[in-house]
């Protein structure tokens, strides 16, 4: 039989995989518009 312990770290660990893939997807795609603003912005004053 499965026991309900196994069942909660099955879910647990499931839940921790997914949360921090779409957080860090999500701070992925942030960072890289941040990055995209201060590149512009340094060529600009650079130029």
């Amino acid at each position: 039989m499965i026991s309900p312990l196994g069942d909660t770290i099955i879910s647990d660990t499931t839940g921790v995989i997914h949360l921090p893939q779409f957080y860090i997807l999500h701070v992925y795609i942030t960072w890289m518009n941040v990055q995209g603003r201060y590149i512009s912005k340094d060529t600009f004053q650079n130029t």
